[in-house]
């Protein structure tokens, strides 16, 4: 597992995407943080990455063209 740190804006649901490649990923990311997929995350929150799932991060640029499709 990885340990991520939140910062302002983070959502489950981007994070989701840029470490596990698709917004299905949310309910992994939840369940392993023993968290709901709707629970709002608080800056400076760690919370842990299943390693074994990351594919590679998505940049900046690339998040950017999946948030504006």
């Amino acid at each position: 597992m990885q340990v991520i740190t939140i910062q302002e804006g983070d959502t489950l649901t981007g994070l989701a995407v840029i470490y596990y490649g698709t917004i299905e990923g949310v309910v992994s990311l939840a369940r392993d943080n023993n968290l709901s997929i709707t629970s709002e995350l608080t800056l400076g929150q760690k919370l842990l990455i299943d390693s074994k799932k990351i594919i590679k991060p998505l940049t900046a640029k690339q998040l950017q063209l999946w948030l504006d499709r």
